[in-house]
């Protein structure tokens, strides 16, 4: 993907770099990563399985040919369960990805892996506002956490965690509308 001149808005997850006035409509691949911070629940949901309900939230970056440039804020309310006796995990739930001018792309996700390597999954654009109305696009994702380790060590009915990890967008197709 070429290096965008002018940040008209910013992207659906990790998404967005497009240069101002397009005349046509702009399709792209792009990798991206969003580091983020998780506050949930855990819940014991069956022998050796946990549940964790809450909202992952960070900043996003793009990849360009010279760096990563911050892109905007994203927030996941999601949940993911969790097998503690072999590490699997199974997750699902949506996004909002917002920009300095109140645009929003919209996402739904959903990933399956274990503890050791992350979840990897399929990430959806469902909807934009503003300039990104009408987005679409699809790629794979991977997100990591640290959520085995918490859900092993608990004790009680619910725990209260906060958790942190990586969100990863590699050759992430979009489009958006002229």
């Amino acid at each position: 993907m070429k290096r965008a001149t002018s940040l008209q808005t910013i992207m659906a997850i990790a998404v967005l770099l497009f240069t101002g006035g397009a005349a046509a409509a702009e399709e792209a691949t792009i990798n991206a990563y969003a580091t983020w911070q998780g506050r949930g629940q855990i819940y014991p949901t069956g022998v050796d399985q946990a549940t964790f309900v809450g909202a992952f939230s960070g900043v996003m970056f793009v990849e360009d040919a010279e760096d990563l440039l911050a892109t905007g804020n994203i927030i996941c309310p999601g949940m993911m369960e969790l097998d503690l006796s072999d590490g699997s995990q199974v997750g699902h739930g949506q996004c909002t990805i917002s920009n300095a001018a109140g645009e929003r792309v919209f996402a739904e996700w959903t990933c399956t892996g274990d503890a050791s390597t992350g979840c990897d999954g399929v990430f959806k654009l469902t909807a934009g506002t503003g300039s990104l109305e009408g987005i679409t696009g699809e790629g794979d994702f991977t997100v990591r956490t640290g959520l085995h380790a918490m859900a092993a060590t608990m004790a009680g009915n619910v725990v209260q965690r906060t958790a942190a990890g990586l969100a990863i967008w590699r050759n992430f197709r979009y489009s958006v509308p002229d």
